[in-house]
């Protein structure tokens, strides 16, 4: 005896859920570490800021907030679930990415602060002034404080986290029996 199993067309994960791109703002800015000025010969020693942190309420409920107008033209299912994938910044910000890509995905808050090492040492001679800057990355439940620092304070520089989004699929086509007897209910 022959046994044979119909199958529907074959249909690809990516076919049943595509991704969708959302874009949420975020910004790289310069604060200031220390302003000195001198009088005489000083060494100051600075070691740079470590600080991660990272809201997985507010990047969820901005990147739904973000989601909303898509939904509408794109006509996507409002009542649906999405799930998010990944985000990052373009290319040449690996330092967020890196950060993203494994502080994000995990989907729980982060919260890290502290020094790096070395020390670094700066001298400043008779009569002058010295700025130190380092330089920041804010978005969405996002502050980051990088590993870039500069004597004079750069421009701010808008950019735009791409947040890959996943529609949940669904089981349909489910018939429900239900039944209630009297003597179920002992």
């Amino acid at each position: 005896m022959e046994s044979s199993t119909k199958t529907g067309p074959s249909t690809s994960v990516s076919e049943i859920a595509p991704s969708i791109p959302v874009t949420l703002p975020g910004c790289f800015h310069w604060k200031l570490v220390f302003d000195y000025n001198s009088t005489g010969t000083v060494t100051l020693s600075y070691r740079h800021k470590i600080i991660e942190r990272f809201s997985w309420d507010t990047f969820q409920r901005r990147t739904k907030e973000a989601l909303k107008p898509k939904i509408h033209s794109a006509r996507l299912s409002d009542g649906g679930s999405y799930v998010f994938r990944s985000a990052d910044v373009d290319d040449k910000h690996n330092e967020v990415n890196h950060f993203l890509s494994t502080i994000a995905i995990k989907k729980v808050d982060f919260n890290r602060e502290g020094v790096a090492e070395p020390e670094c040492k700066y001298e400043i001679g008779p009569n002058s002034k010295m700025s130190l800057y380092q330089r920041y990355f804010t978005g969405p439940g996002i502050t980051l404080a990088c590993d870039a620092h500069s004597s004079t304070k750069g421009e701010d520089e808008n950019v735009e986290i791409c947040v890959n989004l996943e529609a949940s699929t669904f089981v349909s086509g489910i018939k429900v029996v239900w039944r209630f007897a009297t003597r179920d209910a002992a």
